[in-house]
């Protein structure tokens, strides 16, 4: 027996002797141990960068291939028009329902007033400065014909040889009307001004599902016959439109390919000079302004994604950025520098492209958003005009899909969310409405 007591007495000194090796701090308990850095995959940006993001996007210019194909478009029309007394004297200029053509609009009219030197000279007067549908649309009337008078006489008190083309613009011909009763008094006394006054050229800027529908209930293509839709932007386009995006949100640039497609930097200066230098760049030649394919990939998927729409191409590509925590411990990753104390320091990356799926929806919800993008963008009130509905139960609406961001709210206005356009128009169209 004593033996056996020597024996684990022994065996104790040997064990305390190993574990008084043992570093303090693998006694510790676990949850004061230090924890491994974690990102998620997907953080959501914060909100300072969203806020600069926002505002770069309201600063975007239309894309200049756009500018150019109206500006181009315009001019021979007025040729046709002033060669031939058979031309129409009007150019309508069709944009999707989540694109404004104001902005477009003005952007040619800021070109054609700078070269004035061409073929043409122009004397261009707008039709309205609104910045959205006048909340008491029954004087809409009314102010479109004091408009119009104005400008008749203000045009007559121009007119001399220098300035032989009268252009009247019309921005936005669905802020014009309401769909409701008495809600096209405006667009009846437009069609009737453009029919009437042949002697003066008018460029209107509208809605593409606007114009449908204006063409079913008031025969509009009978009176404005010239319509033209800007072709849709290529990924080339994409990529220069949403470079100041990129920067805003300080992406860090695709790497180069080593590939025989793309070559070194300094093959890509000899090449591009020589392609500058040639009459005609060939489609070889446009392979020069891709860093990389992954590059040409990503910006390829936004086009296909957003079918060469650049508000839908721009809040897709918003869509697919998330934000990812810088590892303390490592100080090789570029960090976005935070705009306050709280934001959290990480860096942009860029994510898969895919647009949203919308959420299930009910036939109501379907009307009001069909009434959204049929007027571009709708008040609350007119929105319960023009569906017959009670104030209090389109409000609800409203802020149930506010909630899943269908929708956003401008000002006064709502606007259906430009990311769910493209699987909206799929299922509106599925259910029989005229989205074509």
């Amino acid at each position: 027996m004593e033996v056996v007591v020597n024996g684990v007495a022994s065996l104790f000194k040997r064990l305390r002797h190993q574990l008084q090796k043992v570093p303090l701090l693998a006694w510790l308990p676990l949850k004061d141990a230090p924890r491994p850095f974690s990102r998620s995959d997907k953080q959501p940006l914060p909100l300072a960068l969203k806020h600069r993001l926002f505002k770069t996007t309201q600063a975007l210019l239309p894309p200049v291939g756009h500018v150019e194909q109206v500006v181009d478009k315009l001019r021979d029309s007025i040729q046709q028009w002033q060669d031939y007394e058979v031309m129409p004297n009007v150019l309508v200029v069709l944009m999707e329902p989540i694109e404004l053509a104001d902005g477009l609009l003005s952007a040619v009219l800021n070109r054609i007033q700078e070269d004035q030197d061409g073929s043409h000279k122009f004397c261009t007067y707008r039709l309205d400065e609104w910045l959205e549908r006048p909340e008491d649309y029954v004087g809409i009337n009314d102010a479109v014909r004091e408009a119009i008078a104005t400008i008749l006489k203000e045009s007559h008190a121009d007119n001399d040889s220098s300035s032989p083309v009268h252009l009247i613009v019309i921005p936005a011909l669905e802020r014009y009307f309401l769909r409701c009763v008495d809600g096209l008094e405006a667009i009846e006394t437009i069609r009737q001004t453009i029919a009437s006054h042949p002697d003066y050229f008018w460029l209107v800027g509208c809605n593409h599902w606007a114009w449908s529908y204006l063409d079913k209930v008031c025969c509009l293509s009978a009176y404005l016959d010239l319509t033209f839709t800007p072709s849709p932007l290529s990924a080339l386009d994409l990529k220069s439109w949403l470079a100041p995006m990129e920067e805003a949100a300080e992406l860090s640039p695709f790497p180069a390919d080593a590939s025989p497609d793309h070559p070194s930097q300094t093959e890509y200066s000899n090449q591009m000079e020589d392609t500058l230098d040639a009459e005609n760049a060939s489609t070889s030649g446009q392979e020069l302004d891709w860093r990389s394919s992954d590059e040409r990939k990503y910006f390829e998927a936004i086009e296909s994604e957003a079918g060469g729409v650049a508000a839908v191409a721009e809040a897709v590509w918003q869509w697919s950025l998330h934000y990812e925590l810088n590892d303390p411990d490592t100080s090789d990753t570029v960090a976005h520098s935070p705009s306050t104390e709280t934001d959290p320091v990480g860096v942009v990356k860029r994510g898969d492209i895919g647009a949203p799926d919308i959420p299930s929806l009910t036939r109501e919800d379907r009307f009001l958003l069909y009434a959204i993008l049929l007027h571009g963008r709708l008040s609350g009130s007119h929105l319960s005009l023009s569906l017959a509905e009670p104030q209090g139960m389109v409000r609800a609406q409203l802020q149930a899909l506010s909630r899943q961001d269908l929708i956003t709210r401008t000002q006064h206005c709502w606007a259906v969310n430009p990311a769910y356009f493209p699987s909206l128009r799929k299922d509106l169209r599925r259910n029989n409405f005229l989205v074509d």
